[in-house]
């Protein structure tokens, strides 16, 4: 079932499910192009990081970023706990954008889109459960 919204990157409609499928679909006809099994749910909207790049957090403790022309995952990154809120991405540019992402623990990290690496760590008092937003280049607004 889909418990969230899905994202449009150009040709393609991205579906995340709960049963931990992440579904990519063709626009135009609505076929089904390939899809990627987590080991969760996924119960929060992909987001776009750049035009071929999806993030997409899970209930496994894994945030994905699925590489759209190639049909796989360029990198998967383990946090704490589950991951129920969107990642974000922080507005700089290529593979050096670091990607913002919160478990349901507190911890909050920033990875390189690029790679994968956690560049920082910190730990706030509550869950994340909101969508996290970039108001600038390495600056973020986190709801606990």
């Amino acid at each position: 079932p889909v418990q969230s919204e899905a994202s449009t990157a150009g040709w393609c409609v991205i579906v995340p499910t709960s049963d931990g499928r992440v579904h990519v679909l063709d626009a135009q006809s609505g076929a089904a192009v390939w899809a990627l099994q987590t080991g969760g749910m996924v119960k929060c909207r992909p987001v776009l990081v750049s035009p071929d790049s999806v993030a997409v957090a899970c209930y496994d403790r894994h945030v994905y970023l699925l590489h759209l022309p190639s049909r796989s995952a360029r990198w998967r990154h383990e946090l704490n706990a589950p991951v129920a809120a969107p990642p974000c991405g922080d507005g700089g540019g290529g593979d050096h954008l670091l990607l913002l992402a919160a478990d349901l623990s507190g911890c909050v990290v920033g990875l390189e889109v690029g790679s994968g690496r956690r560049v920082f760590t910190c730990k706030l008092a509550n869950p994340v459960f909101a969508a996290i937003v970039s108001i600038g280049v390495r600056r973020w607004v986190i709801l606990e």
